[in-house]
């Protein structure tokens, strides 16, 4: 019996001693997780009703006072993308400089969730090519999939993890609505896929209303991709530069289903 009371008693600080080993490894796990959420940037989630806003003209609206689910990257124009009120609507207002900027938006969305993307938009300038305007969606089948790419070897920025993207654009001529390729300088790692919302001169300085079907063009670009899995990392604009003076009034951007 003394023999059984003494292994008893040898054995309680033991177990004590794992039970306070595996506590302070929970909490240390719970602690790095907590850590690991504050670090990573804000995203945007679809709402209840299936439709996340991605640009939404208000008031006040500035550049500076982007909060950090944007990331603005690239150099800003002398006169930054602003809020303007005409045509009986309220829409944001980008110009075209010497180099090429971009906002772009953190969203937490699959893409057959909220396949449809819809904005209203007024081109101007850009007569003699592709307006230098782009809608650019990003796109990703895991949330570790990044890597290098020319968006952060250019401006060295954090961007979410993505592998190819669907860029959409205004294209020279009228005729060249509804096509889509794939860019040329397309990375093997970081494919772009380029669609031609509108297009001509023709039809510039009108506001035009768009929707789009991404689940459709991605079929297209990428016939041999099963899209279960795909997210959308992150839905923005960008502004080529241009020699010439060129503006976009973009009055909506939002993801539907």
């Amino acid at each position: 019996m003394s023999h059984w009371v003494e292994r008893r008693q040898i054995s309680r600080p033991l177990c004590g001693s794992v039970r306070e080993k595996r506590w302070h490894r929970i909490l240390l796990a719970i602690a790095c997780a907590f850590s690991i959420s504050a670090c990573a940037p804000p995203q945007s989630a679809v709402g209840l009703d299936g439709v996340l806003n991605i640009v939404q003209p208000l008031p006040g609206f500035s550049t500076e006072g982007l909060n950090d689910e944007w990331m603005k990257l690239g150099r800003m124009p002398a006169t930054p993308p602003d809020i303007r009120a005409g045509d009986d609507r309220l829409y944001l207002h980008l110009e075209a400089g010497s180099a090429e900027y971009a906002l772009l938006r953190r969203v937490q969305a699959r893409l057959l969730a909220t396949p449809f993307l819809a904005w209203d938009w007024k081109a101007n300038g850009g007569h003699t090519a592709d307006h230098p305007f782009r809608i650019t969606i990003g796109l990703s089948d895991t949330p570790e999939q990044s890597g290098s790419n020319p968006i952060t070897a250019l401006w060295a920025s954090d961007m979410p993890a993505y592998t190819r993207t669907i860029t959409i654009s205004w294209g020279a001529s009228a005729l060249q609505r509804g096509s889509i390729h794939m860019a040329d300088n397309s990375a093997k790692d970081k494919q772009v896929a380029r669609y031609t919302a509108r297009g001509g001169r023709e039809n510039l300085g009108r506001w035009w209303a768009e929707t789009v079907d991404l689940s459709a063009l991605h079929g297209q670009a990428w016939p041999e991709l099963d899209m279960r899995n795909t997210r959308i990392a992150f839905v923005g604009v960008v502004m080529m530069p241009s020699p010439r003076p060129a503006t976009v009034n973009l009055a909506a951007l939002r993801l539907s289903r």
